[in-house]
């Protein structure tokens, strides 16, 4: 008789030996002021608190929240690595509010749908000046 296994790749967690690895996604406030996050574990959730300032792809490690030895000493870690998720559709207000942070940060924003003057354009520009 033959027994075959297979098992099933977890949706949240991916693992390597002992240690998991996560990704979570975080806002731009939690990121820019720091926050209270909840990380899932194997047991649950674990608090965690972020500093202010954390950059996406920041990579943090939470000691012994991994999977136990086969031979039965000690766990592994679990391993998440932070994801700044940023909105989609903002409303008028928010955006204002962007534009006010860029400017307040000395940050030069130029609108992405602005069309380029040309050449022609900058030159019957500078004569109307």
């Amino acid at each position: 008789m033959y027994v075959y296994i297979s098992v099933k790749e977890d949706p949240v967690f991916k693992r390597q030996g002992n240690h998991l690895f996560i990704d979570m996604p975080i806002t731009f406030t939690e990121a820019a002021l720091g926050a209270e996050i909840e990380v899932p574990t194997l047991e649950g959730v674990e608090n965690f608190n972020l500093s202010e300032g954390t950059q996406t792809g920041t990579r943090f490690k939470l000691k012994g929240k991994g999977v136990a030895s086969l031979r039965g000493i000690g766990k592994g870690d679990l391993y998440f690595t932070v994801n700044i998720k940023v909105p989609s559709k903002l409303t008028e207000k928010q955006k204002n509010l962007l534009l006010e942070f860029a400017n307040e940060s000395g940050e030069e924003y130029k609108q992405a749908n602005e069309q380029k003057k040309g050449f022609f354009d900058k030159v019957k520009d500078a004569f109307h000046n």
